[in-house]
């Protein structure tokens, strides 16, 4: 299979398969379409002399391409070869194939995510060529059998290649070891050290030869090294970053909801909405009777509040504690007189006309929820107050549930469903509000049982 996309750069020449196909340089972010849950048998042959057909060609292809759950098995070259582009992967397994498993030529500057190779053949798990710097972040060689080249091989200076929370198992007993440097010279001991690093890389296996191999291998001991000791700075470093940096990539499936669906969601609006409104009607008529005069509005404000503050409790469990909480600050300052009357009662209006927004608001959202008994800090996605998803940062997923006047957060198991609320957090994390979206039934029914 190849892929000809837009992203390409200087170091990229026509497809040496056919040179009549050629990445232009147009769109680094251009999308060549979605390569998702597929596998790719038997497949690769030698057309010429270094022309081949891999089990996956790319040539400049973009970020926007999404690829993601490709297994590569039995390849007859290599199993994936990419030149220059910024396409990121996740989820990759090769093996079995004659020559490299994961090749980048090029100045390829896209990022691998979750790499799985098993050597039982062929070079290099990992060969880099040309300019190159990508990035490796979550990666699995186990070599247990190969003509040549070691598990990770830089071809020549320039190359560099960020490696990230991985593992090297080396069971061969050969003169390449695990990471195989040679500079261009082929005597050099050089490296670019401003584009390769080693986080969280273990090196480990039955073989009884050295590590780091080839000309340029003291200079990338070293270097590892080094890493090894700031690592301990970097893990601290590691615990203030939100892990929640993965976006889910995935475009949104379009179908239309169940009749009886919609209806159950607009039945569910117009009874938040009639809730609501007779409580904002009850401050207007005390309003209207109060008129001009100076009598103490106090007692209208905090049965006011009072009233706000069921509706909510009652209501979904959305950010309940903040929101409580403001009214509370309300009363007090009002009791202890740092706002005025008048102040409090447009304040109290202002929670009101908040309360009835997010009857009808739908959004993605933070808060704390508590799954299996512990607090989690949650991403949340509102359909008004008909429905709640979330996802925490350990890829659970799910939905809440009504029992009654209690609530609970379901974790979707099915794939189907999970695909689904995946599916919806993406379209709102692109800023799709409105269309038909398939969704697990999770309506929320005030009234029920």
């Amino acid at each position: 299979m190849t892929i000809i996309g837009h992203a390409g750069n200087a170091q990229v020449k026509p497809y040496e398969v056919n040179a009549d196909f050629t990445a232009d340089d147009t769109n680094m972010e251009d999308s060549s379409g979605i390569l998702r849950h597929v596998k790719i048998l038997n497949s690769g042959i030698t057309m010429e002399v270094d022309k081949e057909i891999n089990g996956l060609s790319m040539v400049g292809v973009g970020s926007g391409t999404v690829v993601e759950n490709v297994t590569v098995e039995s390849s007859d070259d290599d199993g994936i070869e990419i030149w220059g582009g910024t396409v990121n992967l996740s989820h990759i397994s090769i093996t079995g194939c004659t020559d490299d498993h994961f090749d980048i030529d090029d100045g390829y500057a896209g990022t691998v995510r979750d790499l799985n190779i098993t050597q039982i053949s062929g070079n290099a798990a990992i060969e880099m060529s040309g300019t190159t710097h990508a990035t490796f972040d979550g990666f699995n060689i186990v070599q247990n059998a190969s003509a040549k080249e070691g598990g990770i091989y830089f071809k020549q200076d320039g190359i560099g290649g960020h490696f990230m929370n991985g593992t090297v198992t080396d069971n061969q007993d050969d003169v390449y070891g695990a990471i195989y440097s040679l500079s261009a010279d082929k005597t050099s001991d050089t490296v670019d050290a401003a584009n390769t690093s080693f986080e969280n890389v273990v090196l480990e296996g039955t073989s009884t030869g050295a590590r780091f191999t080839g000309t340029s291998a003291m200079a990338e001991d070293q270097m590892v090294q080094s890493i090894m000791q700031l690592r301990s700075e970097v893990e601290k470093l590691y615990t203030q970053i939100d892990e929640n940096k993965d976006a889910y990539k995935s475009q949104m499936k379009s179908n239309s909801l169940q009749i009886s669906d919609n209806e159950a969601q607009i039945n569910r609006q117009e009874t938040s909405l009639k809730l609501t409104n007779q409580n904002i009607e009850k401050v207007q008529k005390k309003i209207e009777t109060m008129g001009g005069s100076t009598l103490d509005i106090k007692p209208m404000v905090f049965n006011a509040l009072d009233a706000l503050e069921n509706v909510i409790k009652a209501g979904i469990p959305f950010k309940i504690d903040e929101r409580v909480s403001a009214l509370h600050q309300i009363k007090s300052d009002l009791k202890s007189g740092n706002i005025t009357q008048e102040k409090a009662l447009a304040l109290t209006w202002a929670s009101y006309d908040d309360t009835l927004r997010l009857t009808k608001e739908i959004g993605q959202f933070k808060q704390e929820i508590i799954l299996d008994g512990k607090s989690t800090m949650a991403t949340i996605a509102k359909i008004g107050s008909v429905m709640m998803f979330f996802a925490t940062p350990d890829d659970k997923v799910g939905y809440i549930k009504q029992n009654g006047k209690q609530y609970s957060y379901i974790v979707v198991k099915d794939d189907t469903e999970r695909t689904q609320i995946v599916d919806f957090f993406d379209s709102l994390q692109k800023q799709i509000r409105t269309g038909y979206f398939t969704l697990p039934n999770a309506l929320l029914l005030r009234g029920a049982n």
